[in-house]
């Protein structure tokens, strides 16, 4: 059943990056090859990167700089700036 009419075998996105004949000549050279169709893309989040921050101020111009790992830059800066849940302003 089609999705969109005008998407073929309701495929968005069909990407190639690198040389295909030497990935194909790779897999025919494999000792093993392992094969699987995936139906659904993965539905639970699972991050990588750690749960950790470092902090740091400039003494000389007063500004503050926090470096964290975050898939979501502008909602953690309004989660920190106090626009967000559970965060007190001091």
């Amino acid at each position: 059943m089609l999705v969109h009419e005008a998407t073929p075998g309701n495929l968005i996105l069909d990407f190639h990056h690198g040389d295909t004949a030497a990935v194909a000549a790779a897999f025919a050279r494999a000792a093993h090859v392992t094969r699987m169709k995936i139906r659904n893309s993965r539905v639970v989040v699972c991050p990588m990167e750690p749960r950790s921050a470092i902090g740091e101020h400039d003494e000389k111009s007063g500004r503050f700089t926090l470096r964290l790992g975050c898939q979501g830059v502008f909602p953690m800066r309004q989660l920190l700036a106090g626009g967000g849940p559970g965060v007190r302003n001091r």
